[in-house]
Order: C-alpha cells, then sequence, then structure tokens
C-alpha cells in the first residue's frame, strides 16, 4: 500500500509538471497536505498562487462509484469517518485538491474540496470526485481557477475620502489611475493645499477633474501646468499633458509621442490604450487596431495589461465587422485576468469581455464546445464598482443639469463660475471616458449619447451655439443613437441654424462605417442629404442620389444582419 501510494504520488507529481505547474512536497508535519503545488497560468506564468493536494492511490479508493441512469461512471465517493481532514481542507489558507489516482490507467482525478462540496453522513464525510475532472492539459484552466480562489477582490467601502493608491502597486498605478481614479485621484473635499503626483493627475483628468488640475499646477511648482508644454518634465506628466491636449482637442498626435517615448510596459499598455480609444472615437479604426495589434505583439505585458489590450482590440474588432477576432479576444482576455481577483480593474474588463461575448454570440455558429453566456451572467458579471462609480458620475452631471433647468424656469439671475465649462459637462464626461477606457462598449454608446444630448440642449447659452450644436450632432451620431439623432437633425433643418447642421453631415466620413455608425449616417444623409458639400458628395458612389442614399460596398463587411444596433446596446 505503501509502494503504491508512492508510485501514485510520483505519477500525480509529473502529471502537475506537464501543465507546467511545480510541485513541491510537503515535508512538514501537515498530514493531509501531500503537495504544496505553484499555479501557472495559461503562459505558464507564476501568479504567487499556491494550491494544497493531496494523492490517494489504489483501486481501494473506486470502490464507491457512482453511476448514471445508463450505468457511466460520473464519479466515485472518497469517505472518511474522522472529519478532521475535511476540515482541515475547508477551512485551510489554502485552495485544496483532493486527487484520486487510478494506478492502472495512470489518470488523476481531481476534486476542489470546499464546504459546500462536503457532505456528512452522520458517521463521517464524504466528497464526490467527479470522472470529468483529470490532471491534464484539457482541464489546467479549471485547476487554475481553483488556484485563484485564494485572491479576494479588495475592499472598497470606506475609500470614499483616503482612496487606496497606497495598496496599489507601482506596476499597476496607471492602469488604475484611468479606469479607478476614484482610488487615486485625492478627494475634492482634501483641497489642494498638498502637491500631487503624476498618476493622481491623470486620475483628476480621468474623472473630468481638469479645473482642480489647474489649481494644483498653479499652487506648486512640483505640478506642470498640462496647458503648457511638457518636454522637460518626466514620461508620467508628459502622458498628462497629452491627455489633456487631447481632451480639449481631440488631436492624438501627443498620445502618438508618448506611446512612442514609453520605457515600461505599464507605460506602454496605458498609453497604447488611451491611443486607440481616441482613434477609435475619431473613426481611425484600422489606426486603433494597429496600435492594438502593437501592444499584443508584445510578449512582456503584465496578463491584466494584456487583457486590457485585448478587450480593446475585441471591441474594434467587433466593430469593423470582424465577430470572430472580437469574440477570440474577448475569451483571452477573460482567461488571463483570472488570478489577479485582488485587483480592482479585473472585473470592469471582466465585464467588458463578458458583454462583447454575450452581444456577439447570435451573430456567428456557435461550436457544439462553445460555452454560450447567458443574460443573467452577463448582468451578473457587470455588476462591478466601476459601474457604480460611472452610475454615480451620471447622477451627479443630471443633477447639475436639473439644478440649471430649474434657475432657468424660476428666472435666477445668479451665476456661479466654473471655469472650462458647465459641471455636469465635466461629470458625464468622465462617466463616458470611464467606459471608453474599459472597452464596455455598449456603455460608452450610453454615455456618449447622453453627453450629446445635454451639448445640444445647452448650446444656446454658450458663446459659440453653431459650433456647439455641430459637436453635439456628431458626438450623438458616433455614439450610435440615431433616433435621436433624427429628432435633433429634424428640428434643426426646420429652425436652424443651418450651419450646424451641414458641418455635421459633412463631418461623416465616406469609408470606415461601423456597426455603431452605418444607421445613424444612413438616417442623416437621408434627412440632409441636400447640405453635403460638393467636395464630400464627390465621394458618393457615383449614380446614388445621396437623399436616397442606401446601403454601399463601402460598408461591405458589415452585413445587413449584423446592422441591428439592437446587439451592441
Amino acid at each position: 500500500m505503501q509502494q503504491a501510494g508512492s508510485v501514485g504520488e510520483s505519477e500525480v507529481e509529473a502529471k502537475f509538471k506537464r501543465i507546467g505547474w511545480n510541485p513541491v512536497r510537503n515535508s512538514s508535519l501537515e498530514l493531509g497536505t501531500d503537495y504544496l503545488i505553484e499555479a501557472r497560468d495559461l503562459d505558464r506564468r507564476p501568479r504567487g498562487l499556491i494550491v494544497g493536494a493531496q494523492v490517494k492511490s489504489g483501486a481501494s479508493y473506486f470502490g464507491r462509484a457512482v453511476r448514471g441512469s445508463d450505468g457511466t461512471v460520473s464519479g466515485w465517493w472518497y469517505y472518511e469517518s474522522d472529519i478532521g481532514h475535511f476540515d482541515d481542507w475547508v477551512t485551510h489558507g489554502l485552495p485544496h485538491l483532493l486527487v484520486l489516482h487510478d494506478l492502472d490507467t495512470s489518470t488523476s482525478y481531481w476534486v476542489h474540496v470546499t464546504a459546500s462540496a462536503v457532505e456528512s453522513t452522520g458517521q463521517g464525510c464524504k466528497v464526490l470526485v467527479p470522472a470529468s475532472q483529470t490532471v491534464d492539459g484539457a482541464h489546467a484552466d479549471d485547476l487554475f481557477a481553483v488556484a485563484c480562489k485564494q485572491k479576494a477582490a479588495p475592499p472598497i467601502e470606506g475609500t470614499a475620502f483616503f482612496g487606496a493608491a497606497d495598496a496599489i502597486s507601482p506596476a499597476r498605478r496607471l492602469r488604475h489611475a484611468l479606469i479607478t481614479p476614484r482610488l487615486v485621484a485625492p478627494h475634492p473635499n482634501a483641497g489642494t493645499d498638498e502637491p500631487i503626483d503624476a498618476s493622481q493627475a491623470v486620475a483628476l483628468l480621468s474623472q473630468g477633474r481638469l479645473r482642480e488640475l489647474i489649481q494644483f499646477a498653479e499652487q506648486h511648482p512640483s505640478v506642470p501646468d498640462p496647458r503648457s508644454s511638457s518636454a522637460g518634465c518626466d514620461w508620467t506628466w508628459r502622458l498628462v499633458e497629452a491627455i489633456w491636449t487631447w481632451a480639449m482637442t481631440d488631436a492624438v498626435d501627443h498620445l502618438e509621442d508618448v506611446l512612442e517615448s514609453a520605457r515600461t510596459r505599464d507605460a506602454a499598455a496605458a498609453s497604447g490604450v488611451l491611443l486607440g480609444c481616441a482613434q477609435q472615437r475619431l473613426e481611425r479604426h484600422e489606426d486603433a487596431l494597429a496600435v492594438l495589434d502593437g501592444l499584443e505583439s508584445r510578449n512582456d505585458l503584465l496578463p491584466v495589461d494584456h487583457a486590457w489590450v485585448l478587450v480593446q482590440r475585441g471591441r474594434v474588432r467587433a466593430e469593423v465587422g470582424n465577430i470572430a477576432g472580437a469574440r477570440s479576444d474577448a475569451a483571452g482576455a477573460q482567461r488571463r485576468l483570472a488570478g489577479d481577483e485582488d485587483d480592482i480593474t479585473v472585473s470592469a474588463l471582466a465585464a467588458a469581455a463578458a458583454w462583447l461575448l454575450f452581444a456577439t454570440a447570435r451573430l456567428v455558429p456557435q461550436s457544439a464546445d462553445e460555452a454560450i453566456l447567458s443574460l443573467p451572467e452577463a448582468l451578473t458579471a457587470s455588476d462591478t464598482a466601476v459601474s457604480w462609480w460611472r452610475s454615480q458620475r451620471v447622477s451627479w452631471g443630471l443633477q447639475a443639469a436639473e439644478d440649471e433647468w430649474f434657475k432657468s424656469w424660476a428666472q435666477d439671475r445668479s451665476y456661479t463660475l466654473i471655469g472650462g465649462g458647465e459641471p455636469n459637462a465635466f461629470d458625464l464626461f468622465a462617466a463616458e471616458f470611464s467606459a471608453d477606457i474599459t472597452g464596455e462598449h455598449g456603455s460608452w454608446r450610453a454615455m456618449s449619447a447622453l453627453a450629446a444630448r445635454q451639448r445640444l440642449m445647452r448650446a444656446a447659452t454658450t458663446s459659440d451655439p453653431a459650433f456647439e450644436l455641430a459637436e453635439g450632432l456628431d458626438a450623438l451620431r458616433r455614439s450610435g443613437d440615431h433616433r435621436s439623432l433624427k429628432l435633433a437633425l429634424e428640428r434643426l433643418h426646420r429652425d436652424g441654424p443651418l450651419v450646424a447642421v451641414s458641418a455635421s453631415v459633412n463631418k461623416i466620413p465616406m469609408s470606415g462605417w461601423t456597426h455603431t455608425t452605418a444607421l445613424p449616417n444612413f438616417e442623416a444623409l437621408s434627412l440632409v442629404g441636400d447640405l453635403v458639400t460638393e467636395e464630400s458628395a464627390s465621394e458618393v458612389p457615383v449614380g446614388r442620389p445621396i437623399a436616397t442614399f442606401a446601403p454601399s460596398a463601402r460598408i461591405a463587411r458589415v452585413s445587413a444582419r449584423q446592422l441591428s444596433p439592437l446587439w451592441w446596446r
């Protein structure tokens, strides 16, 4: 029996080594754990995850078979009259596997011993070891998922004022500043007496707190003014200046410069994703893909940063009609996010990947072994802290807008000076940016449309109404909200100013239409195509009147069946 156990342990050890894991015999007096095994991810990289394993070998452990109605063995009960081992495995700080090894077939079956899996018999305890769970490459992902159980999401309650920047490792700081800026940026009530570092400045911009960043710059020489050239500053401050320039002007050349000069992998990931998002907003999808392809080809990105890039590339691929590629990226992102559950940005990126898989499921043939994400699963995945904070920003933005509407109705002539624009615009920008940088395309569409409608409604109160109307119409078109766009165009085409309508319709590119922009582009050209200039009209296919514009070869990659906007919301 002892020899059989030794042989079995050696064979199980070899099986774990074949999937890239590193088993080490437990030499301590802990009798319920034969091995402490270092788990590896799908790229065979160590992630600081250890799993305990108890190995049982020989025919005697396969005597309590469980059979289905057709007589097929579905698993085996492992029983002990002494519940001590079960209690140790369930309450241990590390996840524990029970492995039954068949010496005749050299097959190892495993189960994760949890409180819900263990059953009391009244005279002891038992656990079912499934016949479908074997130690091999086919089940490496399942085994790695068990190893990830030891990492829990960080606590976020009580972080409103002090945040959690000190608990974030340097290599993750930029990603957190962009995706979870609440944890990095100083609280608004903390004041500006103390200087901030560059990652905090990035977080301020992500939250739309532009005026506060200027206040920090005016009070502290160590904080560069983002409105001025940052050529002599370190890289992260140059990133701040690049984000500011893009937010103010839509120009991406500074973002291109910081990506080119990035010297660390986290800097490359953050600046590259930012640039990809900016280019997609400008409808330069091929340029966005080129940037994201370059990032994805790197072999030094952290797993979460790699997943971030895949989520963003999948989003762009879906937009241009490469559904299979988009789904492959989303699935790849999900696999790479496993093992970092203690990183709060992970749940936000996992939500984006889940929604991408759910939204595109009906657009491609399903293979027999492909798991289909249900609506409850997609909704559960999207219930994240980042989505809560985004909703909070929307609430603040709409509350500010409602306050202004009420003052107007009450004929209140008082005015609160807010530098740089309306307060609700900043909050809605922050909500839109949050969805954009995370890759949650459906949420980005909703946030972008909301901000565009607000911009249209307040255009008359600005110094250049025609410009604001044109920009609002263009933003509404790019958001994919073709119904709101139709209403806005009809009103402005009827009441004016026509210069705003003309400026907007002449911004419509005659190539590169996507799932999001195809319907609003059709809507705009059919309603106000008579305002298209001769220069723009020259790009329309010969013989096709603009006013009756219909799907043509320019969007051949996007089939008529795929044009429905419902799947991408």
